[in-house]
C-alpha cells in the first residue's frame, strides 16, 4: 500500500473531511470493499467514534482520540485481507436487533431474515406455543422469534460450543428467554424436549463444488461447519431434520427452511415422503427458490 492505515489516520483531518479521505482509502487500499465504500465508511465512523456519519461528514478538523484511533487502525488493516465487515465490528443487524458476531459463528443474511418476516407475519394472530430453531448460529432466527413471540417456550439448538456461546451472550444482552442445547442432529432427540408447533431451520447446503462461485470473504472467513454439504448428498441435513420432525413437531406443526435455490423441487419430494401437506416453496428478494414451508398432517401418527 502506498499509505498505511496509521499514514491515513495520522493525516485525516489536515486537508480533506475525514469522510471523504476514508472513503477515498477504502476505495484505493481495500478493493474488495470499493464498491460498498460508502456505507463502510459510515459505519466505520458511527461504530468506532460513536457519532452518525453527518456529524463528521463535512468536518475538515475532525480529529479522533487514542481509543478511536485504535479501532480504526486495526479495522482498516483487516479491511484490506477481504475479512467480513461483521466480523471486524464484531456486530450485525437483524430484524431490527443488534447482535454481537465473531469469527466461527455464520453472519446473518438478509435471505434469512427475510424468512423470519414470513414466519412472523403469518403467526402473527396465532403464535405458537412453542417453537425451535434448529443450527442457531449466533442466535439471529430464534431471538427474532423470541422478541415477537414472547409468550411462547423457545429452545434453540446448535452443533458448536462457540455459536452457542454467541447465542447466549445476546440473548441476555436482549433480555430474550430461550433454551439453549448443544446438539448434533445426527442424534436423536432428548425425550424430555417439548413437541414444537414451529420449527424453524438455515442448516448448512452450499454444495462444495459452488465454493468456486463464494466470495473470498466469505470462503475465508465464514465456518464451513455452517455452510457446506457433500456434493454427492446436497439434502443431508434436510433429511436429519425431517427424521427429528417425526417425534418433535407436533401433529399440525408448521416447518421452515432455507435452502439451496437448486433443489427446491428435491427438497419438497423429500417432504412429500415424509407426508407433508400444503408444502409451498418461496422466493427471495433476488428471485431465488430460497425457503420452503410445510405442514404436517393432523391425522400423521
Amino acid at each position: 500500500m502506498s499509505v498505511s492505515s496509521d499514514d491515513f489516520l495520522t493525516r485525516q483531518g489536515k486537508a480533506q473531511p475525514f469522510f471523504v479521505a476514508l472513503r477515498k482509502w477504502i476505495v484505493q487500499h481495500a478493493p474488495f470493499y470499493a464498491e460498498a465504500a460508502t456505507p463502510v465508511a459510515f459505519q466505520l465512523i458511527q461504530h468506532f467514534t460513536g457519532l452518525e456519519p453527518t456529524q463528521v461528514l463535512a468536518n475538515v478538523s475532525f480529529e479522533m482520540n487514542q481509543e478511536e484511533r485504535a479501532g480504526f487502525h486495526q479495522a482498516l488493516r483487516r479491511l484490506t485481507r477481504a475479512e467480513p465487515l461483521a466480523y471486524i465490528l464484531e456486530e450485525a443487524f437483524f430484524s431490527g436487533l443488534r447482535l454481537k458476531i465473531a469469527p466461527g459463528v455464520l453472519i446473518p443474511r438478509p435471505e434469512t431474515e427475510e424468512m423470519v418476516q414470513k414466519i412472523i407475519q403469518r403467526h402473527r394472530l396465532s403464535p405458537p406455543s412453542a417453537w425451535v430453531d434448529v443450527g442457531t448460529g449466533s442466535g439471529a432466527i430464534a431471538l427474532s422469534l423470541a422478541n415477537h413471540f414472547r409468550q411462547a417456550s423457545g429452545w434453540a439448538l446448535d452443533i458448536s460450543p462457540q455459536a452457542l456461546d454467541i447465542a447466549r451472550e445476546n440473548a441476555f444482552r436482549l433480555s430474550l428467554p430461550i433454551h439453549f442445547r448443544q446438539y448434533d442432529l445426527r442424534n436423536s432427540p432428548l425425550p424430555e424436549w417439548p413437541v414444537f408447533d414451529l420449527l424453524v431451520s438455515n442448516p448448512p447446503y452450499v454444495c462444495e463444488s459452488e465454493k468456486i462461485d463464494m466470495q473470498a470473504n466469505v470462503l475465508h472467513y465464514e465456518p464451513d461447519l455452517a455452510l457446506f454439504v457433500p456434493d454427492e448428498d446436497p439434502l443431508y441435513f434436510y433429511r436429519l431434520l425431517a427424521l427429528f420432525t417425526q417425534t418433535h413437531l407436533a401433529k399440525g406443526g408448521v416447518l421452515y427452511w432455507e435452502i439451496n435455490e437448486r433443489f427446491g423441487d428435491e427438497t419438497k419430494d423429500l417432504l412429500l415422503r415424509h407426508q407433508f401437506e400444503a408444502i409451498e416453496i418461496h422466493t427471495d428478494f433476488r428471485g431465488k427458490a430460497r425457503f420452503v414451508v410445510a405442514r404436517k398432517p393432523l391425522d400423521k401418527p
